[in-house]
C-alpha cells in the first residue's frame, strides 16, 4: 500500500514540474496577454465565425491553453482521488485538490468566461502565469471531487 501511494506521490511531482516547465514555453506567459487573446473570442461568443485571421489566432491560443490547464487540474483530479482512498491524511490531499486540481469535464466556454472575468477583476494580477490563478477561474467553479 506504501508503495502504490510513493507512486501516485511520485506522478503528482512529475505531473506538476511538466506543467511548469511546459507553461515556460507557452504563447501566453502572463495573464494580461491571454486576456488579450480570450477577450475578443469571449466577445465573439466564443465562435470563430466572422472573426480576422489574428482573432483566429487569438482564440485559438486561448481555447488551447485554457484547455491544456482544465485537462491538467483534472489529471490532477484523477491522480488526488486514487491518494486519497489509500492516504489517512484526507486533509493534505484536499488542500492539494482545491489549488492543483479540478472536474475533468469543466466546460471549455464556461472556463474561457470565468477566466475574462477574473482577469478584468484582478488586473494587478496580469503580469504573473495563469496557471497561478486556476484556483480563481476554474477549480473555484469546477472543483475536484474526492472520494472514498
Amino acid at each position: 500500500m506504501k508503495s502504490i501511494f510513493k507512486l501516485y506521490i511520485f506522478k503528482l511531482v512529475i505531473l506538476s514540474l511538466t506543467m511548469i516547465f511546459i507553461s515556460f514555453g507557452a504563447s501566453a506567459s502572463n495573464v494580461e496577454q491571454l486576456y488579450k487573446y480570450c477577450k475578443p473570442f469571449q466577445n465573439n461568443g466564443l465562435t470563430f465565425d466572422g472573426l480576422n485571421v489574428k482573432q483566429r489566432r487569438s482564440g485559438l491560443l486561448c481555447a488551447t491553453y485554457i484547455r491544456a490547464m482544465i485537462d491538467m487540474g483534472g489529471q490532477n483530479c484523477v491522480y488526488l482521488n486514487e491518494i486519497y482512498k489509500d492516504t489517512s491524511d484526507k486533509i493534505a490531499i484536499q488542500v492539494l485538490s482545491s489549488f492543483h486540481a479540478n472536474d475533468k469535464k469543466a466546460p471549455l466556454n464556461a472556463v474561457i468566461t470565468s477566466f475574462v472575468i477574473f482577469a478584468e477583476n484582478n488586473t494587478s494580477k496580469w503580469k504573473y502565469s495563469p496557471a497561478s490563478y486556476v484556483k480563481e477561474f476554474i477549480n473555484k467553479n469546477h472543483p475536484c471531487k474526492l472520494e472514498e
